[in-house]
């Protein structure tokens, strides 16, 4: 099930660390990023997920408004894609994607920058 959510709504995704045996695992680094799946627009670059001390196998990460922001006007939902990749152990990574659709909603309009 994808999760769906009001255009420029911010929103949280919980992320779990695991290893190759679907463990949890403590990553050494981690990263994310934000693509729009229809267009593959780069929504969010890859970002340094920095951790509380100490750190833990999870982690919420947030979707700013500037994330949920409907790209086409016309397009009565978007749907974009976080992309987590994580290191851990000697040369061991992971990675996961989680999906969110954004329902354009005809009254919310992008603001105009400043």
């Amino acid at each position: 099930m994808i999760d769906e959510v009001n255009e420029r709504t911010t929103w949280i995704t919980a992320v779990s660390f695991i290893d190759e045996n679907g463990s949890p695992v403590i990553p050494d680094a981690a990263s994310y990023r934000i693509d729009d799946v229809g267009t593959n627009v780069e929504i969010r670059e890859d970002t340094e997920i920095v951790f509380d001390s100490p750190p833990a196998a999870d982690v919420d990460l947030t979707w700013e408004a500037s994330d949920t922001s409907i790209l086409d006007e016309t397009h009565p939902y978007e749907t974009r894609r976080m992309t987590v990749s994580w290191d851990y152990g000697t040369d061991k990574h992971g990675h996961a994607e989680y999906l969110l659709n954004i329902r354009n909603l005809k009254g919310v309009t992008t603001p105009s920058p400043a």
